[in-house]
């Protein structure tokens, strides 16, 4: 089994993602690739699972109160998604994702840092 297999990037549900890299050559070879196309799933040595960052994704995530603070135009996407859904703003916590041609707002559980929902915000 080659290396590639040992990560489930085909997975819908997000399993892990790309841990930053500890050696600046490295960081600056891996950014150089990326701003080049090559995507970060091409380096599955740098594959962390999810499981290993929960406490980083919940220390990051933010009630709807500091998150409207902080991006208004991007909560009121959050909002009009909890009006329609009858959801409490308390029952998850947000997050940032800067996608390829988007900004999108991560829905997470506040307990577990399960993703819940993902909300487009802001095509690029």
């Amino acid at each position: 089994m080659g290396k590639r297999n040992l990560c489930p990037f085909r997975s819908i549900v997000p399993s892990g993602g790309v841990g930053p890299s500890t050696d600046p050559a490295r960081s600056s070879d891996l950014a150089v690739k990326a701003m080049a196309g090559q995507d970060m799933q091409e380096f599955p040595e740098y594959w962390v699972p999810y499981a290993q960052r929960r406490a980083e994704v919940l220390a990051r995530a933010q009630t709807l109160e500091k998150f409207r603070a902080a991006e208004p135009r991007m909560a009121a996407v959050v909002e009009d998604d909890l009006a329609r859904s009858g959801k409490k703003a308390a029952d998850a916590r947000y997050l940032l994702l800067r996608a390829r041609n988007a900004w999108v707002v991560v829905l997470v559980d506040p307990a577990t840092a399960e993703p819940l929902k993902m909300l487009v915000a802001e095509k690029i």
